[in-house]
């Protein structure tokens, strides 16, 4: 297991850093970084501390956190395939110039547009410029989607005033009255979390009770 994958193994700390700097580094447990891997470690750990966590608002804006960690995921393959796709082309168009003694073997973009119509795009092999150009202009939708992600995040946290991890982690240290331990875990967070958001739910009932009861 190179990577943190859940909220019982998963260190605080490293679940901290990640939201803060947005670098799946931080749940790398051994061995070489791989980003596609790391980043599915982390949906993963997210995944479960949504399901663990009973806040609606809290929730949405993991639902909305997640979706943007996954289109720009998903972004960033699709330009990086293009790319080479691209350089590919190049290559193979110039080798068309060139003497018969001198060419090479035609080079394949089998790998690349197989990773393409994966997500959606249907690419015509025989038509691979035009294809290009196509596929590059439909991309853009998924820049669309990641700043409507990130309106989103923005309009969540607007009324908190940019609450962050490090002030969820304040706060439930202040409600248990001790910090965690330099080893405390996710599932450490999540506990005192859900006893914090319970705490405030009875007191605004109570609070509304008297109100009515005046």
């Amino acid at each position: 297991m190179p990577y943190y994958d859940n909220i019982e193994n998963c260190p605080l700390e490293s679940f901290k850093q990640v939201q803060l700097k947005n670098d799946y580094k931080y749940i790398l447990i051994s061995g070489d970084y791989d980003e596609s891997k790391a980043k599915e470690s982390w949906l993963s750990i997210i995944d479960e501390y949504q399901e663990s966590v009973k806040s609606n608002r809290n929730n949405t804006l993991f639902e909305y956190q997640k979706q943007y960690h996954i289109v720009s995921g998903e972004y960033q393959i699709i330009k990086a395939c293009l790319f080479v796709v691209s350089q590919k082309l190049q290559v193979n168009l110039l080798n068309e110039l060139m003497p018969l003694e001198l060419k090479f073997e035609k080079l394949n973009y089998d790998e690349e547009v197989k990773i393409l119509n994966q997500y959606g795009y249907k690419m015509d092999i025989n038509n691979i410029d035009k294809e290009l150009i196509r596929v590059e202009k439909q991309s853009k939708n998924k820049l669309t989607q990641i700043k409507i992600a990130q309106k989103r995040i923005e309009d969540n946290t607007k009324d908190s005033g940019n609450w962050t991890i490090n002030d969820t982690i304040f706060s439930c240290q202040k409600h248990q009255g001790f910090p965690f331990a330099k080893d405390a875990k996710v599932i450490d967070l999540v506990v005192c979390l859900n006893d914090l958001i319970r705490n405030n739910e009875m007191q605004k009932a109570q609070l509304k009770k008297k109100k009515h009861g005046k």
